[in-house]
């Protein structure tokens, strides 16, 4: 997390956003093979779909983060969903928030736990916030519909930062 951080504060401070849009271009519009739209490479927003998931997963009333990790799932490498199902078949389906929130009720959450999954989830924040600010930047400059990576538009930012907000909310609940 710390590398994606520094990188993405790098980016924010040092790079242009017209060098950005116009000549470093780190984004590809969707591609069309087959008559399927696939999203192109672009890969900022798979770094965190797996983690999340096994970090909070998706409540029903969060559909843009459900929609988001549907639409990336199948692009995460064989090995990250390997992962990701082995923990779901190791902790019942269940999040690591859930089982934290679980282990409170019953009198067994650690504190230790809590506090370490605090600092990830801010880790996490910490990321997203200069990552909006590129992609505000970025978008200034590009026609109306343009999308970036993974074929987003900045809009799907600011609904990952609620997300990453409400589960920091869900865990300082925690006794």
């Amino acid at each position: 997390m710390d590398a994606m951080i520094e990188s993405i504060v790098d980016v924010y401070r040092k790079i242009d956003a017209d060098y950005f849009t116009y000549v470093m271009r780190p984004y590809f519009e969707p591609l069309t093979i087959g008559g399927k739209q696939y999203s192109a490479a672009g890969g900022g927003q798979l770094q965190l779909v797996a983690i999340e998931a096994m970090l909070w997963g998706f409540t029903a009333d969060d559909t843009a983060w459900h929609d988001f990790y549907e639409e990336n799932h199948p692009y995460l490498s064989p090995a990250q969903r390997g992962a990701l199902s082995q923990f779901y078949a190791h902790n019942g389906g269940g999040t690591v928030l859930a089982q934290l929130a679980e282990d409170a009720k019953v009198g067994r959450a650690e504190l230790e736990t809590a506090q370490t999954l605090a600092g990830v989830f801010d880790r996490i924040r910490k990321f997203r916030y200069p990552h909006r600010k590129v992609a505000e930047d970025n978008f200034n400059l590009r026609p109306e519909g343009a999308v970036g990576s993974g074929s987003y538009a900045v809009a799907i930012l600011t609904s990952l930062i609620t997300s990453t907000d409400s589960n920091i909310a869900t865990l300082k609940k925690i006794p």
